[in-house]
């Protein structure tokens, strides 16, 4: 998975992130929060994919 991919899939999902968070949390500013932790964390996630993919890669 490349960057621009990733940056693509955060701004595809990030209003259901939010809605799900709100349906969590009956709040909006609990909401925000949850959401954007949620975001950060799935976007590390595909940082890490991607840098590991490019080591393997780079190991070949």
């Amino acid at each position: 998975m490349e960057k621009h991919r990733a940056d693509r899939l955060i701004t595809v999902y990030r209003d259901r992130v939010f809605g799900f968070a709100l349906s969590k949390t009956g709040n909006i500013s609990q909401a925000e929060e949850l959401a954007s932790d949620i975001v950060c964390e799935v976007y590390k996630a595909f940082l890490i994919l991607i840098f590991n993919r490019s080591v393997d890669k780079d190991s070949r």
